[in-house]
């Protein structure tokens, strides 16, 4: 069965509020992005992490900044920062449980020799 976002609403129910439509163009190109023969039987749960996170970052109301990397407490400042070894997967727990799952499901080859 192929990834859906009725599915996908059931498993994440925090985007309910997210109109179908954006829903339906966001995981068109999530699709794209992800290879099934990668995750195999998590293929669909890789894609719906993919898709959670590009929702998150579309969301101009609760887009996230990164991680806060220093903090000044006397007049307040803060910076935001991203380790960019991921791209921007880290800005997000979908995107960081994404990485984990793609981690946990390289397989790693040897090159034998003579």
């Amino acid at each position: 069965m192929e990834p859906d976002v009725e599915t996908f609403r059931d498993i994440f129910p925090e985007f309910e509020e997210v109109t179908k439509r954006r829903a339906d163009y966001f995981l068109a190109k999530t699709m794209k992005r992800v290879s099934p023969n990668e995750f195999g039987d998590l293929y669909d749960h890789a894609v719906y992490l993919l898709l959670a996170h590009t929702l998150t970052l579309t969301d101009p109301e609760n887009a996230p900044y990164g991680a806060i990397t220093s903090e000044k407490v006397g007049d307040v400042s803060y910076t935001y920062g991203n380790s960019m070894e991921e791209g921007n997967l880290s800005l997000t727990k979908y995107g960081q449980e994404y990485v984990e799952l793609r981690k946990e499901n390289i397989v790693p080859f040897l090159i034998l020799g003579e």
